[in-house]
């Protein structure tokens, strides 16, 4: 059996636990508990990941000139702090800012900048683990950002986002499936029009609860990006990518929890990521 077809039937055995009846309420994986915070509870989020990815071209690079078709080496280290406050049981509101170093090369060319992102959203539990399994919506928008590719603009409203996540609870096992979407509307990039492409996301996962204190998490992740052109030229194509997360959450102390995961790229060109994640609880 070859790796995609293996992967799509991981897939499957991942999903179909969902739909049975829950059978018991016991602790639940860190990263279960943290999808949503407590009411009245304000808590700070810190993120630092690096990811790599190669990327065919059609023959050119956003915002600098036209170089021979070939992959684009993208890496980008990303740091992002969060608020988060319960407004009620089913009701989470957040803020974050993002400072993104992005470096890109190709044999003809290389470059690079920081770009910036004020972003404000919110989580809405719809349905809890009960009879039917439990369904997280959430949203967001970028009130404020930058891009690396033109350094002098400034965009607002430009990339909206939203989510969906539902979460079975098997004790000690926790399924989960999270759908994400990113809308990437066109913007200025000096006198050009820059649309940066869709991205959809798709991750099956099973999240499994050690003890109270260590919670081991792994599956598989789908992506597509969608083509980026510049006025109605296209710069790079569609991208479909399949690969492997694993991870590792640890209650670090009181209201304190650690997140560290990794992501490989299986099929859909060469990539890899890697994230440490910190939740503190006031």
């Amino acid at each position: 059996m070859s790796l995609h077809t293996g992967q799509h039937v991981l897939a499957v055995v991942l999903c179909l636990p969902l739909l049975l009846p829950a059978a018991s309420r016991a602790q639940l994986p860190l990263n279960i508990e943290e999808l949503l915070v407590s009411p009245s509870t304000l808590t700070l989020q810190t993120l630092f990941s690096y990811s790599s990815t190669d990327r065919p071209l059609n023959g050119a690079v956003p915002g600098v000139a036209p170089v021979p078709a070939a992959n684009l080496q993208t890496r980008s280290a990303t740091a992002l702090t969060r608020l988060r406050y319960g407004l009620g049981p089913t009701v989470e509101v957040n803020a974050d800012l993002q400072r993104t170093r992005v470096d890109w090369q190709q044999p003809a060319a290389s470059g690079g900048g920081d770009e910036y992102a004020l972003r404000v959203g919110g989580s809405w539990l719809l349905s809890p683990d009960t009879e039917t399994p439990a369904l997280l919506l959430s949203g967001g928008v970028d009130a404020l950002a930058t891009s690396w590719l033109a350094p002098g603009e400034r965009y607002s409203g430009k990339t909206l986002r939203a989510g969906a996540h539902l979460y079975r609870a098997l004790d000690p096992v926790v399924l989960s499936l999270a759908l994400s979407c990113e809308w990437r509307r066109p913007r200025a990039m000096g006198a050009r029009r820059y649309d940066p492409g869709d991205i959809f996301r798709l991750q099956p996962q099973v999240n499994f609860a050690v003890n109270r204190r260590v919670t081991l998490i792994g599956g598989l992740s789908w992506q597509y990006v969608g083509r980026e052109r510049v006025n109605t030229t296209p710069v790079a194509g569609s991208l479909y990518q399949t690969g492997l997360t694993f991870g590792l959450g640890l209650q670090a102390g009181p209201g304190s929890i650690i997140f560290v995961d990794t992501r490989v790229v299986t099929s859909g060109g060469r990539g890899a990521s890697l994230g440490v994640d910190w939740h503190y609880r006031f």
